[in-house]
């Protein structure tokens, strides 16, 4: 399904061929339409508010988003971003600047990860979930025996009749939808940026919700 046109008109009807395919072979991925936010823990600092949060549905496996804001005096609205974090056992830590060790300010520094704190430090607020399984959503790495988890959960829930692609991919648009719904975002302009595994689900949060034009770059 290469595209291989030359105008926008065949751009378009490439878009709908491939989207509809797309969304047939990922199966169910849509997030969903309504749902209770609980804030965990609310940090000031110096140039913005960082929320934890916890996106809860029934039917739903609970997600975890960081909500960096702005702190600024103005009642305008911002532009959203959503900052998708790449694969490894810090999840979306390192994309807000949370770096309590020293193996974890390598892993910002080395990769230069820390991009959802530097947008919201250029006038962005900021939704960065953690995806399936990593970080806290890693439950018990011992567990794995070495393996790596990413691979793991792929296979049982693949035997389940599931893709963990699909489901890291609601979990993006769910986050996406938080951000168009917020009252300091302006919904006429979201985007979305990610690092290596980030920038693969950035790429099909962007083929599936055309709402924003997305940004990414691969790993160093």
């Amino acid at each position: 399904m290469r595209f291989a046109g030359g105008a926008a008109a065949d751009c378009r009807r490439w878009q709908r061929v491939f989207g509809a395919q797309l969304r047939r072979l990922l199966g169910p991925f849509q997030p969903p339409r309504e749902w209770n936010i609980a804030t965990e823990r609310s940090v000031e600092l110096e140039d913005h508010r960082r929320e934890e949060l916890l996106l809860m549905a029934e039917g739903f496996r609970p997600l975890p988003l960081y909500l960096l804001t702005p702190r600024t005096g103005s009642s305008r609205r911002f532009p959203g971003i959503l900052a998708l974090h790449g694969h490894g056992p810090f999840g979306n830590d390192p994309v807000v600047g949370i770096a309590t060790t020293e193996e974890r300010r390598r892993n910002i520094a080395e990769a230069n990860y820390d991009y959802g704190l530097q947008l919201v430090r250029r006038g962005y607020v900021v939704a960065a979930p953690c995806f399936t399984p990593f970080g806290r959503r890693l439950d018990d790495p011992a567990a794995y025996e070495g393996q790596d988890p990413c691979a793991v959960t792929f296979i049982r829930m693949q035997a389940l009749g599931r893709i963990l692609m699909a489901e890291n991919l609601r979990d993006a648009l769910w986050s996406l939808a938080l951000l168009s719904r917020h009252d300091r975002v302006d919904p006429e302009r979201l985007g979305c940026v990610g690092l290596s595994y980030g920038g693969r689900m950035t790429m099909l949060a962007a083929a599936l919700a055309p709402m924003f034009a997305s940004l990414s770059y691969p790993a160093p």
